[in-house]
């Protein structure tokens, strides 16, 4: 069988002169998913070398000196990282600068430049979301510890130390995702979105060290400094605002994601007798009589988790487990089946709440903007061994408004399903 081998040939043609009798032509071939640039063209009487340059916009895909022979150039250059499909300028100059031709030099075609367009364009907004996430994560739970301190179980120094360390290993394995973007495509249509990317993993890191700074300042017996922890700069809301612009996201969301959150507040204690249980971040639930709350100062490492109790069991049956999230929705859920899908990835990849899923029963309500869900799980925990397979329910509700869920898991083979139908928002 003959292989056939996948060519590009691209814009190739004579460039304007720039009155120094030099041409430039160009072409871009792909083989076997590999790229090559070649170009050529005559130069100026005298010259010995020329600078030949391949911009998009104001950014450079490439630039190489070309040694002259016999009056013309000649260049074949293997691209990595590849060209983006896009129009490009390819031109030619002088060693010092002098611009001699160029000509327009288009790689792909027009629908191969906006699927590329639109691929970019979601990978630096999932990159955006990640990068506000551990700066707003860092904030909450930091706050947390403070707002904690002096409890049973806290030591505000070292815990404030430690999510500040942990939040400064998280910006290495984030900021190695934008270096693999990097070496992907030779010239991004958005360098700027980029370049923003950067500078605010490095203000995670500086405000990473200012927390930790404070931490040091703590008494040793977990209390708190006496004066209070270090303002956020106020250059990430600058930035997280000029992010929102480039990538049409909604500004004041966006810089809030960057800042301290109401997953950053102390949440309302649950009753001890049952009953009604209204959260500060405006849901409520009606606990069985008999609940009890199993999550008290901890809460600061895992501030989406709102409440986990132990609910006795019907009739004298066994007890069983309530657990209840509120989680901001990535920008890419746009209607009731994003939220679906987004629910059912989070079961799956979740690190800490399941080490293994296994959905049995799936009961979509887009009419009440709810999921409903039965499964079997390993809960990873303190409270269950490590492997336990657990029998779980879960109704999670779409808050398209806010941008948020709130998620609702019963975990127990005597679980009651008529507790999570409990659990609505204000004004429901």
């Amino acid at each position: 069988m003959t292989k056939r081998s996948h060519v590009w040939l691209v814009c190739c043609g004579l460039g304007c002169a720039l009155g120094q009798g030099a041409e430039v032509q160009g072409k871009v071939e792909a083989r076997r998913g590999l790229q090559t640039l070649d170009a050529a063209g005559d130069a100026p009487a005298g010259a010995t070398r020329v600078v030949v340059r391949l911009a998009l916009g104001e950014g450079e895909a490439l630039r190489e000196e070309v040694p002259v022979r016999d009056g013309r150039w000649h260049l074949v250059h293997r691209c990595s990282p590849r060209l983006a499909p896009t129009a490009y300028a390819l031109s030619v100059s002088s060693a010092e600068g002098q611009a001699w031709a160029s000509t327009e030099l288009r790689v792909g075609t027009a629908a191969d430049e906006a699927v590329a367009r639109q691929q970019e364009r979601e990978f630096l907004r999932g990159a955006t979301q990640e990068v506000a996430s551990l700066h707003g994560s860092l904030e909450d739970r930091c706050w947390l510890t403070v707002d904690a301190a002096g409890e049973e179980g806290v030591a505000l120094g070292e815990d404030v130390a430690a999510l500040a360390e942990g939040a400064k290993r998280a910006t290495l394995a984030s900021g190695t995702g934008l270096r693999m973007f990097d070496l992907r495509v030779a010239q991004p249509f958005q360098p700027q979105v980029r370049a923003l990317l950067g500078e605010l993993l490095g203000l995670l890191r500086a405000r990473a060290d200012a927390w930790i700074a404070y931490a040091e300042r703590a008494p040793e017996d977990g209390s708190a400094p006496q004066e209070p922890p270090p303002p956020q700069d106020a250059k990430v809301e600058q930035l997280a605002r000029q992010l929102a612009a480039e990538l049409e996201l909604p500004p004041d969301e966006l810089a809030a994601r960057f800042a301290r959150g109401p997953l950053g507040h102390a949440e309302t204690p649950a009753p001890e007798d049952g009953g009604t249980w209204t959260s500060v971040l405006g849901f409520s639930l009606e606990l069985p009589a008999g609940s009890r709350a199993i999550l008290g100062p901890e809460r600061r490492f895992a501030p989406d988790t709102r409440l986990m109790a132990t609910v006795p069991g019907a009739s004298g049956g066994s007890a069983y487990k309530l657990l209840v999230r509120v989680s901001p929705l990535p920008f890419a859920v746009q209607s009731f089946d994003d939220f679906v899908e987004y629910v059912e990835v989070e079961n799956w990849e979740r690190e800490g709440l399941f080490t293994g899923y296994r959905r049995l029963v799936a009961a979509p309500d887009p009419e009440h903007g709810a999921l409903r869900l039965r499964f079997t799980g390993h809960l990873r925990d303190a409270q269950t061994a490590e492997g336990d397979a657990v029998a779980g329910q879960q109704i999670a509700l779409y808050d398209a408004e806010g941008r948020r869920a709130l998620i609702g898991y019963l975990f127990g083979a005597g679980a009651d399903p008529a507790l999570l139908e409990t659990l609505k928002w204000e004004g429901e």
